[in-house]
């Protein structure tokens, strides 16, 4: 009896080497083998992956002129042989970023670009726009544009348009009259307008 319980092999939780959790409906399914690594290096969930190469990313310069394909993103950086499955591209991790994720990046003395690419895409959004939503959307600021972040503010939730023609004033005034609690549907979010001052 002593033997055959000496006999039974010990089976090793497969666990990702990033989270240290193993296969789950949140994280996902494990891969295996995308290097050369083996044991407990060998398992990585691919949100994982992701998750990690974005940090790769963001410890780059955001200037093109400055910063290169890193091999981080194709080689594993524990047994330096290349992953089998392809990386994302720069643009692909970008996007991926979440508005939490940016924010908290983001500090007194960061400066922040757009890219050319980005800014073609909001210049070809703006063009789609209706003209009062493209007089709050904020795109043309971040075209071509390049800022110093000199401080950091949280969100109170309000927006101020200002109203520069008579139009665009008459504009908001006819939709503000189409609804019963003073809100317009502005970039795809629901705002209504405050009673401000006395």
């Amino acid at each position: 009896m002593a033997q055959d319980a000496a006999e039974v092999e010990t089976v090793e939780e497969e666990l990702c080497r990033y989270c240290f959790e193993g296969e789950d409906d949140e994280a996902g399914e494990l891969l295996r083998d995308i290097c050369a690594c083996a044991g407990g290096q060998r398992c990585v969930h691919l949100s994982c992956l992701r998750r990690w190469q974005r940090m790769v990313l963001v410890s780059q310069p955001t200037h093109p002129a400055f910063y290169q394909d890193d091999e981080r993103h194709h080689k594993c950086n524990v047994c330096a042989s290349p992953f089998n499955i392809p990386p994302p591209t720069r643009h692909e991790l970008m996007a991926s970023f979440t508005g939490a994720e940016i924010a908290a990046l983001i500090s007194e003395g960061c400066v922040i670009g757009s890219h050319r690419d980005f800014d073609a895409q909001l210049s070809q959004q703006l063009r789609a726009m209706d003209p009062l939503r493209r007089l709050v959307s904020g795109y043309k600021h971040w075209i071509g544009g390049v800022y110093l972040i000199t401080s950091v503010t949280p969100d109170e939730g309000e927006l101020e348009v200002p109203m520069r023609s008579a139009n665009v004033l008459n504009a908001i005034r006819a939709k503000l009259t189409r609804t019963s609690d003073l809100s317009l549907d502005v970039g795809g979010r629901r705002v209504r307008l405050p009673h401000k001052g006395g």
